[in-house]
């Protein structure tokens, strides 16, 4: 949930999850103490929200 809250802030701190040519809101990033798991999201500028797609856990 802590890097949920940090994504919230800072959006933009995570890498593209689709090309470059492609749509540069659609984000990734690893959370958990060893990077186990990683979340794909939706980043709405305008609404200053994200939007949670896909959560992997691997531990």
């Amino acid at each position: 949930m802590d890097r949920v809250l940090r994504l919230v802030e800072e959006p933009w701190d995570a890498w593209p999850a689709r090309p470059p040519a492609g749509e540069p809101e659609f984000r990734e990033t690893t959370f958990g103490e060893h990077g186990e798991g990683l979340i794909s999201f939706y980043v709405d500028d305008a609404t200053e929200t994200i939007r949670i797609v896909n959560l992997v856990w691997l531990g």
